[in-house]
């Protein structure tokens, strides 16, 4: 899932035209939206989740090949998509280099930040649909208020 795509289906989930879709979102609509942003945020977690395990695993992986010791595992090897490495480097700070910089860590860790922004954004979409039926009432009293 996009951030673009959260933002969208926000944009479309949170119009309210007038005073009657107004009821009507106090009264059905705000629940369902409730539920479908909190399972959202739920599932976005366990994403999260996979991919740091994902990069944990990713990281020990890259670690062994830099130092060289896959080597002489041709399937770990084709698991990273790699053939054997000719360096073999000993030096702790080389490594952790060699494997931050390495293209697969690079693309999971976006992957991961990317995962984190959409995350916000839907806390921020949680906050907002705390704050709204309150901010709805107070706005259709007004109205009567006012005579609308």
């Amino acid at each position: 899932m996009k951030l673009e795509d959260l933002i969208e289906e926000w944009d479309e989930d949170s119009r309210i035209l007038n005073n009657a879709d107004a009821q009507d979102y106090l009264m059905n609509r705000h629940p369902r939206m409730i539920s479908k942003w909190s399972g959202r945020i739920a599932r976005m977690k366990k994403n999260i989740r996979v991919m740091e395990l994902e990069i944990e695993n990713l990281r020990s992986k890259l670690e062994d090949y830099y130092t060289g010791m896959l080597n002489d595992m041709p399937e770990e090897l084709v698991s990273l998509n790699r053939g054997p490495n000719p360096q073999k480097y000993h030096a702790k700070e080389k490594i952790t280099s060699k494997v931050n910089s390495d293209e697969l860590m690079v693309k999971r860790n976006l992957k991961l930040a990317g995962f984190h922004e959409c995350l916000d954004f839907m806390n921020g979409v949680k906050k907002e649909l705390e704050f709204r039926p309150s901010a709805l009432k107070t706005a259709l009293e007004y109205r009567k208020f006012e005579g609308y």
